[in-house]
């Protein structure tokens, strides 16, 4: 029964890193971080998931939270790599939303300090691009 549930999760959970363990039963637990510490250990099981469950918009808001722990952490070029990665998609499947929200981290990538070059007009066009579209 383990290897039923093992199998189907091993490509995402291991692409990002993971580890697989069953423990007794029918249950498995999934690991980040261990045996290798893994500083971005929470993003990595979030978009591992997110990527496992094939649903666009959990993916979307999966990237645009890891570009948000990004921020919060200080690390422009991180954050902008996940918030492009967000706005392709929402792109793609026309999630004005989390398109808005991918370019505001875009936005704040770009301004951080060392990086500020023209992010101002970024920024202000895509917090008008958070209301909705009538």
């Amino acid at each position: 029964m383990v290897r039923q549930l093992y199998e189907p999760a091993r490509g995402e959970m291991v692409r990002y890193g993971g580890t697989i363990q069953p423990v007794t039963g029918d249950r498995l637990m999934i690991l980040f971080g261990v045996p290798v510490a893994q500083e971005d250990h929470a993003r990595r099981a979030v978009l591992a998931i997110a990527q496992k469950l094939s649903h666009p918009p959990s993916v979307a808001l999966a990237l645009d939270y890891a570009a948000m722990l990004h921020q919060f952490r200080r690390e422009p070029r991180a954050a902008c790599t996940h918030a492009e990665a967000a706005m392709a998609l929402c792109a793609e499947q026309d999630f004005s939303y989390y398109l808005a929200w991918g370019r505001i981290m875009q936005g704040w990538a770009v301004a951080a300090p060392g990086e500020a070059e023209g992010s101002a007009s970024v920024a202000g066009t895509d917090l008008r691009s958070l209301h909705r579209r009538v």
